[in-house]
């Protein structure tokens, strides 16, 4: 009988050794997946704001809420330069814009190059019309390459 106990010991041992073996291969495999489970995550939430940042450019396009004046050209809408001219003689510049561009937006444009006319009250004359800021360059009957006058108040 002390030999059949003795092989039951030894199959004991040899079966603990394997499932603790196998223990250990199980506990690798789990943290290998949570490893995994951390990389989808993390390529989730890259895929997420690549989302959000399409869709930010994709308002900013559908809106033409961009910085650049011209970038998305719709039907009937015609590219033109708002030519400016300024009664002290500093400014000959030309914006490219829409027709449909409010004239805002163009005088905006302007004061990015010419920043020390934001300080003055000015007023813009074409063809002997005072603009309406609010109004389309069309509205304005703005011609391209007739200049727009630039008095400033100061």
């Amino acid at each position: 009988m002390g030999k059949y106990i003795s092989i039951y010991t030894n199959d004991f041992k040899y079966n603990e050794e394997l499932l603790n073996q196998k223990i250990k291969e199980i506990n690798d495999l789990k943290l290998q997946l949570k490893n995994k489970e951390k990389t989808i995550q993390l390529l989730n939430n890259r895929i997420s704001n690549k989302i959000i940042e399409l869709n930010n450019m994709k308002y900013k396009i559908s809106n033409n809420n961009n910085d650049d004046l011209i970038n998305v050209i719709k039907r009937g809408e015609k590219i033109m330069a708002a030519q400016f001219i300024s009664t002290d003689q500093k400014i000959t510049y030309a914006i490219p814009c829409k027709n449909t561009t409010p004239f805002v937006r163009v005088e905006e444009k302007l004061y990015e190059v010419y920043p020390e006319y934001k300080e003055t009250e000015n007023h813009f004359i074409h063809s002997g019309n005072i603009i309406k800021r609010f109004k389309t360059i069309e509205e304005n009957n703005i011609q391209s390459g007739i200049p727009i006058v630039l008095n400033t108040g100061n």
